[in-house]
């Protein structure tokens, strides 16, 4: 395997459990009201000119459960609250919800931005190892 290769499908495979752990730890929190934010929180591999990149995709909202949203802050739009409010049945007003959020604000929870840290801690390391692996059967191939 040529050295892009290896690293495509070790980025690829520590991708891949990462955005496992992200969804797994969101339902642990309860935080999969309409669906959307664990269904449509992905990721990508990709070769760009001689870079391999693991870019993590997620609804826009998710910002607003890892960082939180602060107290006294403005207060969040209506439309996709009501839209939760309806997925739920939720007998409630959208806009006393959005009230409340400005006034009490949301806790963040941290999900993503520690589950993007630890990926990131020791990944140098783990590629490493993934490519000396790969040239050593190499090596080993040329050899017998």
């Amino acid at each position: 395997m040529a050295g892009t290769d290896v690293i495509f499908e070790s980025l690829n495979k520590r991708g891949n459990a990462l955005i496992v752990r992200i969804k797994q730890e969101l339902v642990s929190a309860g935080k999969q009201a309409s669906g959307s934010l664990v269904s449509d929180t992905r990721g990508e591999t990709k070769i760009s000119g001689s870079s391999v990149i693991f870019e993590g995709i997620a609804p826009e909202h998710y910002i607003f459960v890892d960082a939180g949203r602060r107290i006294g802050a403005k207060a969040p739009p209506v439309k996709p609250i009501q839209t939760w409010i309806d997925q739920k049945g939720l007998d409630l007003n959208a806009f006393a919800v959005a009230k409340r959020i400005s006034k009490k604000g949301i806790k963040a929870t941290k999900i993503y931005t520690n589950a993007v840290d630890e990926f990131q801690k020791g990944l140098a390391d783990e590629l490493g190892k993934d490519l000396v692996t790969d040239i050593t059967k190499e090596i080993n191939k040329s050899i017998n």
